[in-house]
Formats: C-alpha cells, sequence, structure tokens
C-alpha cells in the first residue's frame, strides 16, 4: 500500500479507519444506479430516497458504537417500535418525547449491564430484549393507529430555509456520533476497548486504567437512544 493510499485508508490503529472505502462503495453504488436508471438523480426522486433511509441511518451510527466494541444490539428494531406507540398515545410531546428518551436509555442500561456484570453474550442479552420490548409495544399499541404530536410530525416534513427537514435530522446525527466518537476521551476509550477485544485481549483497556464495564453500558445506552430518535422519525413520517 503507498503512503497516499494509507493517508486516505487511516493508518493502522487510528481512530479514523478506513472510511474511505464505504465511501467509495457508496459511491460507486450510486454512480452504478445512476447509469442504470435515468429517475435515480432526479431531484424528486432524491426527496424521497432521504426520509426512506434516514431511520435505517440513524439506527445503524447508534449500532456503531457497541459494534466498536465487538457487541451486537439486536434490539434496536423493537426500539424503534416501541417509539411510535409511546408517541402514539396521545399525550403532550413535552411528556411523550422526553419519556421516550428516558425509557430507551433504561433499556440500554439493562442491556449493557446484563453483558458485562453477568457476562451474557450480546446476542443473547439484546434478543431476550428485543422480545421484552416487542411484547410491551404490542400491549401498547395492538394495532396500528394512535396520534402522534405535531411538532414531531413537523420536525420530520417540514422545510428549513428551503432544506428538507430530514437532511438536518442527518446533519445532526452524524455531528453528535462524529464528536462522541472523535472529539470526546469517551470515543477514544470505546476504541481502545474495541481495540483489545479485536486483538484477542479483553481485558487490554482495563489494565490501562479505562473503566470498561461503565464505557459498555454507556455505549449501549447511546445505540438505544439513537434507535428511540430514529423512533421518532419515523413516527413523523408515517404519522401514526
Amino acid at each position: 500500500m503507498t503512503a497516499i493510499s494509507r493517508r486516505l485508508a487511516g493508518a493502522r490503529g487510528s481512530r479514523q479507519g478506513m472510511w474511505i472505502l464505504p465511501l467509495l462503495i457508496v459511491l460507486a453504488i450510486a454512480l452504478w444506479l445512476s447509469l442504470e436508471t435515468a429517475q435515480f438523480l432526479n431531484g424528486e426522486n432524491l426527496l424521497n430516497l432521504v426520509p426512506q433511509a434516514m431511520p435505517l441511518v440513524i439506527t445503524a451510527v447508534g449500532q456503531m458504537f457497541v459494534i466498536l466494541l465487538g457487541g451486537l444490539d439486536l434490539s434496536v428494531g423493537s426500539m424503534i417500535s416501541f417509539t411510535t406507540a409511546v408517541l402514539a398515545l396521545g399525550g403532550p410531546a413535552w411528556v411523550l418525547i422526553p419519556a421516550v428518551f428516558v425509557l430507551a436509555a433504561l433499556v440500554g442500561f439493562c442491556n449493557g449491564f446484563i453483558i458485562t456484570r453477568f457476562n451474557v453474550h450480546p446476542i443473547i442479552a439484546t434478543l431476550s430484549t428485543q422480545y421484552i420490548l416487542l411484547g410491551i409495544t404490542r400491549v401498547l399499541r395492538p394495532v396500528s393507529g394512535g396520534t402522534v404530536p405535531d411538532i414531531v410530525i413537523s420536525a420530520v416534513a417540514g422545510s428549513f430555509l428551503g432544506v428538507p427537514m430530514p437532511v438536518f435530522w442527518g446533519i445532526f446525527t452524524l455531528a453528535v456520533a462524529w464528536k462522541l466518537l472523535y472529539g470526546s476521551r469517551f470515543g477514544l476509550h470505546l476504541f481502545a476497548i474495541g481495540g483489545g477485544v479485536s486483538s484477542g485481549v479483553e481485558d487490554a483497556a482495563h489494565n490501562f486504567g479505562i473503566a470498561d464495564r461503565r464505557n459498555i453500558v454507556l455505549a449501549y445506552v447511546i445505540c438505544a437512544c439513537f434507535a428511540a430518535l430514529a423512533g421518532i422519525f419515523l413516527a413523523g413520517r408515517i404519522v401514526s
């Protein structure tokens, strides 16, 4: 690998990682679709794709925090469904929206606590949480429907300075994730913990004085909160 390609891909062991590779894949797919389908680069089509993809983008960004640690959160789908059910209960927005994030943080804390304190595999722990959340959601909202607060709908369907609101959701999500991962000590600790796991030395970060259990729990809390944010977006888009 040449020096230039190393700078583009990110040095080995760097927090930047091989960011250029997925970017090139996305650009290649976009180029192929634009050549195969004349309507792909149409403005109307792009404006339709952004809100469709945004819940997945937000969820994937949150999932990245636990994947960095060698973990996985399978409960994010149920967390999104649970969020939409809570928002459709018909209460005031100033109660429902904070409640959603508080409940999401509680779910993420439970996931992280079970994984770190009882040494349960992340797939088993979060798979169990997934079905528990799904059951609660079915109790709250047995069938589709309900009323979503108007502020949630306008925050998704509206626009600001001529720019659709989903674009700002994406910018906000990426900015928060970038700050947490690359602009804070917490992000540095996540990379240190994940680096030890990938090298087969899971207690490497702990041996250097990093509170690995606390950071793992916090990563699952963040993942669940991002899933809740995706649920809020989805609820505002489907208006139920």
